[in-house]
């Protein structure tokens, strides 16, 4: 018998192999059927809330993967012991859609069931869910309705993978193995299917839905299914680029490189981890709001996560911080909201955005965090080319009177020049700063406006003259 490969066979292992190396999906690629007027309207939603919470948040552990390649005493504890004592009585939803209505999110994505198998919401698929608690009210119910009451977009996240179907089964909990996938599991895709028809006949108008699996065998029949119920609904992960950004270690997952002409969502968490962990520290809001100006001047959304505590109550960390961006969003929120990338988002370290619906309006974000108030700066927006017709100004900040000092003038000032434009700023607005001392938890970054201007698409040499 021969032992080496013919030629069919050698073109087939080095394909195999240049998509392993490419990073293609070999499960077969996703296929995309969100509306393209859908997607633009998803695309200028911008900012989002994301909300992780299920029965472990008792264990202050990472959500739902501590149950898999655990021993069956483990298992037994979580799927029959844990829900006895799940109740975070002192959930109030309100709370959080007007954190969200003041941080000016346009749309909330709900975890309605993770890889668990933990159903938030009152469902005949299963007893392994919120109804069968000491809770026992319908969380997803009352956290839409919270959401809605104020205006915001609703969207759900839902997990194919299902550790409690394949714990009744009696299959071995992995992530990877046969069972795990709804072609290789009856059982599962009919739970799936029961599943995914609550949650679109039973809880209005759903807009978004993320699919958390990374096989697409998993992802594109629950997508194909839920489009079939809904052609209007935006799917995001399983249909487009949704990259997470969690801080861990030195090694954080990266925002794309490049500008993405088409929607694209990034997905943060307030600290390390999607739920719960006491002790965990919170970011900052300037790492927040770097990655936000980011996602924005890429084309992308930001869906910000938040993690309620095992009592209900969202931890003060997750209130602070969704504070402090509702102060820097109501002065800069035109800089994010309805916009669209420059033809080059960052230069010189400085981050770019331009109005969608108003011609030559431009927007640049300054980084204040040594910058004392009442102080001036000046920088060279190179560029930015200006005319005799151009205006500049300060997001939320008065151009004429300057607080406690009328004889100081607090006006922006600029001068045109074939190297960019040269601007002279001053830190007025009191509610970026501490008066004592700089406050480093407060929304560090001021943005520049400029109308009546034109943006070059090309790099010049930066030759910086005296001020």
């Amino acid at each position: 018998m021969k032992n080496y490969l013919n030629a069919k066979q050698i073109n087939i292992v080095f394909l195999l192999c240049l998509l392993v190396v490419s990073g293609f999906d070999i499960y077969g690629q996703q296929i995309n059927r969100n509306k393209p007027e859908r997607e633009k309207w998803f695309s200028e939603q911008g900012l989002g809330m994301f909300i992780h919470l299920s029965v472990d948040v008792q264990l202050g552990g990472n959500i739902a993967h501590n149950v898999f390649a655990s021993s069956k005493d483990y298992q037994k504890y979580y799927f029959e012991e844990l829900p006895k004592t799940f109740n975070p009585k002192k959930f109030d939803p309100e709370e959080w859609a007007i954190l969200a209505k003041l941080a000016r999110m346009k749309y909330v994505v709900i975890c309605t069931k993770h890889i668990n198998g933990f159903c938030l919401w009152n469902t005949q698929s299963s007893d392994f869910n919120v109804m069968n608690t000491p809770f026992a009210r319908d969380f997803l119910k009352e956290t839409i309705a919270a959401f809605r009451k104020y205006g915001i977009a609703v969207g759900l996240y839902f997990s194919p993978n299902d550790a409690h179907v394949m714990y009744k089964q009696g299959y071995s909990l992995s992530r990877r193995s046969p069972e795990s996938n709804i072609s290789n599991n009856k059982e599962l895709w009919r739970v799936t299917q029961q599943q995914l028809r609550e949650l679109f006949s039973n809880y209005g108008k759903i807009d978004i839905l993320f699919i958390d699996d990374p096989d697409t065998k998993n992802t594109q029949p629950v997508a194909d299914y839920c489009w079939e119920m809904d052609p209007d609904l935006v799917i995001t992960r399983g249909a487009m680029l949704t990259p997470e950004l969690r801080s861990e270690g030195n090694n954080p997952l990266e925002l794309p490189t490049a500008i993405v002409h088409k929607a694209w969502e990034a997905c943060a968490t307030t600290t390390a981890e999607w739920s719960y962990v006491q002790g965990t520290p919170d970011k900052s809001i300037y790492e927040i709001l770097q990655v936000y100006f980011e996602t924005r001047a890429k084309g992308g959304n930001l869906l910000l996560n938040v993690h309620p505590m095992s009592n209900g109550e969202l931890p003060e960390g997750n209130i602070g911080l969704l504070r402090r961006l509702a102060i820097w969003q109501a002065s800069n929120h035109e800089a994010v909201d309805k916009v669209v990338p420059c033809a080059r988002p960052l230069v010189d370290g400085i981050w770019y955005t331009k109005a969608k619906d108003q011609d030559s309006v431009y927007y640049a974000f300054l980084d204040a965090t040594d910058w004392v108030w009442r102080t001036r700066k000046a920088f060279l927006l190179s560029p930015i080319q200006g005319n005799s017709f151009t205006k500049v100004s300060v997001l939320g900040q008065d151009e004429t009177k300057m607080q406690y000092n009328m004889d100081v003038s607090p006006s922006t000032y600029f001068a045109l020049h074939t190297e960019g434009l040269f601007v002279s700023v001053m830190k007025s607005h009191r509610s970026y700063y501490d008066i004592k001392e700089i406050d480093r938890s407060a929304p560090p970054w001021i943005v520049i406006k400029m109308e009546k201007a034109d943006f070059k698409t090309h790099e010049t040499k930066i030759i910086v003259p005296d001020l």
